[in-house]
């Protein structure tokens, strides 16, 4: 798969098998190095470089990619587009790059935002929200799903400048601060962020991008559903009769979930019963 962007190029590849990832990678860079020499187009080989995404560790040395009879090297962590990915995803050190660049821009609108700056409280908090959190968000609907340590230096950070902005005293406590403001914890920021972002996706009109990621969720709702050992279908199983509400109550007395497949709210009066303790109406 090839991922372009203005002049950034990605080929991306998967398989449990390294020796395919790296033939197919070799393909994939030998097709660039043609259509470049068709069209005379330069391609920096210096910055162009290989991660592989894995689990565990990997004692044999992987064989190098080259581009234009030069070597690429694997690295164990890459810059795209802003965001630091490291070879198992744990995003570690794009928080701590967030925080550099975070603290970067705070020296430089100190002065309006210090606690002895004559700017009033509405304008600081307005700058906080325009300026300072996008880069402590920026991309957090691809990072969001970090440790909970990373997610916490985060809304460290936030704290630390919320209570410089309003110069609270020490036993002011950090919930009262964000609720005085009326400033969501990141967490919060991060899930409402992600959930408009993903609800854009799946509404938007291109079929290249919205179909991908259909695909991908169906493929997520199936692995929380682990295929049965046995399927009973027969309708005398459980045939329920009543509203919703009698229906979902006889259920969690039985402490089985009730996971509707066509999409529809209420519960019809055929059901499977699998063996993993759901029911799919």
């Amino acid at each position: 798969m090839n991922c372009l962007f203005a002049d950034d190029t990605a080929i991306l590849t998967q398989s449990s098998n390294i020796k395919f990832i790296i033939n197919s990678l070799q393909a994939q860079l030998l097709e660039i190095e043609k259509w470049c020499t068709q069209w005379r187009v330069a391609i920096s080989t210096e910055k162009t470089k290989a991660i592989l995404f894995r689990k565990g560790h990997c004692n044999k040395s992987m064989k190098q990619l080259t581009l234009f009879d030069e070597q690429l090297t694997w690295e164990p962590q890459v810059k795209y587009h802003g965001l630091i990915l490291d070879n198992k995803l744990t995003f570690r050190q794009h928080t701590k790059y967030n925080s550099d660049k975070f603290w970067n821009k705070v020296h430089l609108i100190i002065l309006l935002i210090g606690r002895r700056s004559c700017l009033s409280l509405r304008n600081k908090v307005l700058l906080f929200k325009q300026v300072l959190r996008p880069i402590l968000t920026y991309a957090a609907q691809i990072w969001g799903f970090t440790a909970k340590s990373h997610r916490k230096k985060t809304q460290i950070l936030q704290n630390k400048i919320l209570r410089i902005m309003t110069n609270a005293p020490w036993f002011v406590r950090n919930e009262v601060i964000h609720d005085d403001l009326q400033i969501e914890n990141i967490e919060t920021h991060i899930k409402d962020l992600s959930r408009k972002f993903f609800n854009k996706i799946a509404d938007h009109p291109n079929p290249l991008i919205s179909e991908p990621y259909l695909s991908y969720s169906g493929l997520m709702w199936e692995s929380f559903s682990p295929l049965p050992r046995t399927v009973i279908t027969s309708t005398k199983i459980f045939p329920v009769h009543g509203s919703t509400s009698e229906c979902h109550a006889f259920h969690r007395s039985l402490r089985l979930e009730i996971v509707p497949i066509d999409g529809t709210e209420t519960p019809p009066t055929k059901f499977l019963l699998y063996n993993s303790r759901k029911i799919f109406a």
